[in-house]
């Protein structure tokens, strides 16, 4: 059984009798064997991820609280089927059933769609991998069941349209083995029924199950069982084009796309798993995107974090106190940039509990059980933006939170900017020069960037503290090298010849197209 790309996909259909549609999803099942290729605006990606997350949400909920017993499909498909999208009409899955092929090609292309978009969000960590690829594989069985490929000879087409080519064995006149393979829904005197011949080790969970035929090393599935095998290379796949695209994520430069993505990831999954008790140790290990620990800050702050997070760190450890804004800031940055609840506690009673211990118990613990949506509203909170920090909750005497290099006098900003690495002088007064005379907070946060790190920002510019940390992690781990021709790494020419096209100019209304060149930068 092996799997190839579409091209490929199509020459082995035509070459077994089958007809090359014109249609590209001639089904309503999808085994996303290659990335689309269409254009979509920035709204158009947020709507269609949001109703992905929607329906892998209630997935999760129903896995999370209730036992797979009789009548547990149809719950999910009820619960489904009610899901609107933004414009109330039907959802994705609900819609690409039809048979109307305007209305089920949208549909089938949003479902295409939002499934690699989601990829380049849950490849990032083992924890999130392990999240999308049980949801997605439980999505894709609840299709399967709900589809109308329990016919052999379709499923068979459908099959080899995604290349799966599996060897076929008609029972018609083969009584003996008809009487033994488990036909499950279908009735055993049905002699047009054909059968799945395979290897047996990938049909080990039915033969655990005893729900298939084995003789010399193969096992005979019939097509009502298939979905065992398919579900468990479907998980697969999966998880191995997750792991290739994670190896690639740290060169992945659509800075506003990720941060979109965490955004609605934070409001449809996480914040609906907050509200549930019985999970708070799952949400602390799923919220975020990478895990930082306690043992690291000091380093990861002198390296890798903005000025005003740096700052604030800085300000904690010499005097071991920070005011209310201080202490929220840089929490919620803290826990954005991965570090647990337990390892936040820990972080500050160390810090606050020596001059005041008897404070950080009654007063200090709440504010990061707050942040972490274990108090209070018990709501997921997010890091604050750039745009906050510098236009809200100005900062008075003593106040150590806000955007140095819109607080700060020159003076002040010289100092901190020397203190944190930048010795040229002509470094320096660019940086001030920016502040100064563009009032450009956030281009002086940009150039900082640069100068530090050698190279610049995706975007050429700052607007989230947690946007900073996230590529400084990157160009630490990928720094910028001079590009010379190297013939024997093939590696190296794949990724040369789909790389990414940056679109320096993104802005609200359009993102950089999401076809081959964009994915399979990180899928190949």
């Amino acid at each position: 059984m092996q799997f190839e790309h579409r091209n490929k996909r199509l020459r082995l259909l035509e070459e077994n009798g089958g007809q090359k549609s014109s249609n590209p999803y001639p089904y309503w099942i999808n085994f996303y064997t290659t990335p689309p290729d269409f254009k979509v605006s920035l709204q158009e990606i947020e709507d269609m991820v949001s109703e992905r997350l929607k329906i892998l949400a209630v997935i999760d909920n129903l896995m999370r609280n209730a036992e797979k017993a009789r009548g547990f499909y149809d719950v999910v498909r009820s619960q489904i089927n009610s899901i609107k999208c933004e414009n109330n009409e039907k959802n994705f899955y609900t819609a690409g059933r039809s048979e109307s092929t305007g209305k089920s090609f949208e549909a089938r292309k949003r479902d295409h769609i939002s499934h690699f978009l989601l990829r380049i969000y849950y490849c990032q960590n083992e924890e999130l991998r392990r999240w999308f690829i049980s949801r997605e594989t439980e999505l894709f069985k609840i299709r399967f069941i709900d589809s109308s490929l329990s016919n052999a000879s379709s499923l068979e087409e459908c099959l080899l349209y995604y290349g799966y080519k599996f060897e076929i064995v008609s029972t018609a006149n083969n009584l003996d083995l008809h009487s033994k393979v488990n036909w499950g829904e279908y009735n055993r005197q049905n002699q047009q029924q054909i059968a799945f011949k395979l290897k047996f080790e990938e049909a080990l969970d039915l033969i655990r199950l005893r729900k298939v035929y084995v003789n010399d090393g193969f096992a005979y599935i019939g097509s009502s069982e298939i979905i065992s095998v398919l579900c468990q290379r479907f998980k697969t796949n999966l998880a191995r084009e997750l792991t290739r695209m994670h190896s690639y994520f740290y060169s992945f430069g659509e800075e506003r796309l990720l941060w979109r993505l965490e955004s609605l990831h934070q409001h449809y999954i996480s914040n609906a798993k907050s509200s549930n008790r019985n999970n708070s140790s799952q949400d602390d290990k799923e919220n975020n995107r990478e895990r930082i620990n306690l043992n690291e800050i000091d380093e990861l702050a002198r390296n890798m974090f903005p000025p005003c997070m740096r700052s604030i760190h800085d300000s904690l450890r010499r005097d071991h106190h920070l005011k209310h804004y201080g202490r929220l800031y840089y929490g919620l940055f803290l826990k954005a940039a991965g570090l647990s609840m337990d390892d936040s506690m820990e972080f500050f009673r160390n810090e606050l509990s020596i001059k005041n211990p008897e404070k950080f118990q009654k007063e200090y613990s709440y504010t990061i059980r707050y942040i972490y949506g274990k108090a209070g509203k018990r709501v997921q909170l997010s890091a604050y933006s750039c745009q906050k920090i510098m236009n809200e909750n100005a900062p008075g005497p003593n106040d150590t939170h806000g955007c140095p290099f819109r607080h700060f006098d020159v003076k002040n900003l010289k100092a901190l900017l020397v203190r944190y690495g930048v010795n040229n002088d002509n470094d320096l007064e660019e940086i001030v020069q920016k502040v100064m005379a563009e009032k450009s907070y956030t281009g002086a946060c940009a150039k900082y960037f640069s100068v530090k790190f050698g190279q610049d920002l995706p975007d050429q510019s700052v607007y989230h503290p947690n946007q900073f940390f996230l590529a400084a992690r990157r160009a630490v781990n990928n720094p910028v090298q001079q590009t010379q021709s190297n013939g024997n790494d093939d590696e190296e020419e794949m990724m040369k010849q789909d790389s990414i096209e940056m679109n320096d100019s993104i802005n609200e209304e359009e993102l950089s197209t999401i076809d081959d060149s964009m994915l399979k930068s990180i899928t190949e």
